[in-house]
């Protein structure tokens, strides 16, 4: 469905994606950890036309989308959240999800009522009519999503959608994504650095360490890898049973 090839991304002197590799199943959950600074999100915005390549090249459904405006990979049914959430400070909650929303759909009623299905599912409804900017950090990371989902993409990337998030809000959020995958066949990849919900929630997982991949497989395969634990994951598996 989706594929990255000897993706490379420099500044200056600086290599921040150093040919990383890897194809996203459709229906999967694909998971991108590592530290900060592993260049993670630079990958996504070279996935999103944010940054342009300097070698390889990236396909969506073997149509090459590497040198394509961002506008025009969201048309193709690629969407995406942002680590820093970037909602429009001065509108509504609604109406953001409408921002959204609205280029898919021929009429304001059509985009208003799947605007409206959305913030149900993330419980943004009580919050329709109020003020983007003045909702506290859980909401905004729902409104992001939100934001992200009125887009109706077959392929979501999620930016730590996840991070400042409380354990009551995370156990939310990881229903959530649960139910997209299963119940809307929506294929989705997540940079997370929430480990329980990476662990109970992707089939597999890409290791990315100084702009390198360092390891990718299952979660199983990349938690008992010495390599892994030794340089991103230390002791954080050891109570944790593996599905």
């Amino acid at each position: 469905m989706f594929s990255v090839k000897n993706v490379v991304k420099r500044f200056g002197g600086l290599i921040a994606v150093d040919h990383v590799s890897f194809e996203i199943q459709k229906g999967g959950i694909f998971g991108i950890i590592g530290p900060n600074g592993a260049g993670k999100t630079t990958l996504f915005n070279l996935i999103m036309g944010n940054l342009a390549l300097d070698e390889g090249e990236i396909r969506f459904h073997d149509q090459i989308i590497s040198g394509k405006k961002t506008h025009e990979i969201a048309a193709l049914g690629i969407g995406r959240t942002f680590q820093m959430v970037k909602p429009f400070g001065g509108l509504t909650v609604e109406q953001n999800v409408l921002m959204g929303a609205l280029p898919k759909h021929n009429t304001f009623q059509e985009a208003r009522k799947v605007a409206r299905q959305i913030m149900d599912l993330l419980e943004l409804t009580p919050y329709q009519d109020e003020i983007a900017q003045t909702l506290p950090v859980g909401l905004k990371k729902k409104l992001e999503l939100a934001r992200a989902l009125a887009t109706q993409p077959q392929l979501l990337f999620l930016d730590e959608v996840m991070g400042g998030l409380h354990p009551r809000e995370v156990q939310d959020m990881i229903e959530v994504i649960r139910y997209l995958n299963r119940e809307q066949n929506m294929t989705i990849c997540m940079i997370e650095h929430v480990m329980s919900a990476v662990m109970a929630l992707c089939d597999r997982i890409l290791v990315l360490q100084q702009g390198r991949k360092l390891a990718e497989g299952t979660v199983e395969e990349v938690t008992r890898n010495p390599e892994v634990i030794q340089a991103y994951l230390g002791g954080e598996f050891k109570d944790v049973t593996l599905a």
